[in-house]
């Protein structure tokens, strides 16, 4: 009987052990079940504020898109040129360090000397003769301006005296010559 009783307090005792060890397994279950729900909060958060900032880069992307839409047609408008064109010319001004505003002022410098030469003012006239640029077609009809002004630049480029070379571009493409220069 006594072996059973002490029998009975062993498995009392393992029991009780056995029940601790088990609250201490719960209790660090429930810990570990609160650090992944945090992590999993966290994880959501930071997604969620990833997907915001993407929100708003997309929208200053759209928003700079119409922009330079609206600023390629004001220009196309102003100088005649296709936005296909302008398109093109805001890449090379960028590469050439000029502002595409200085490329715009020329070339309506220059539209404007090719109507005057195309109309009959010999002074117009004479200065693309002297390049040997033609500012009609064969039809007759005024030739683009984006081709007169790459005629025209190819044309300056083969002018060895610098001093001749600016005065017929300042004829040219007046003011922003001196800005196209380099």
């Amino acid at each position: 009987a006594g072996d059973a009783s002490g029998g009975m307090g062993d498995l009392a005792s393992e029991t009780d052990n056995a029940g601790k060890a088990a609250e201490n397994a719960n209790g660090g279950w429930t810990v570990a079940k609160q650090m992944l729900a945090d992590l999993a909060e966290q994880g959501i958060q930071a997604a969620i504020d990833g997907l915001k900032k993407l929100g708003g880069a997309m929208k200053d992307a759209v928003t700079d898109s119409a922009a330079f839409a609206d600023e390629v047609n004001t220009l196309s408008a102003q100088t005649h040129l296709s936005t296909d064109t302008i398109q093109e010319l805001y890449y090379a001004t960028d590469l050439m360090d000029v502002p595409v505003e200085t490329v715009s002022k020329s070339l309506t410098k220059l539209t404007n000397t090719m109507a005057d030469a195309a109309s009959g003012n010999e002074t117009a006239a004479e200065k693309f003769s002297a390049l040997g640029i033609s500012v009609t077609d064969a039809n007759g009809e005024l030739r683009s301006a984006d081709d007169v002004f790459l005629d025209a630049i190819d044309a300056l480029g083969q002018i060895e005296n610098e001093a001749e070379r600016d005065a017929v571009a300042y004829d040219l493409f007046g003011r922003s010559a001196k800005e196209l220069n380099p």
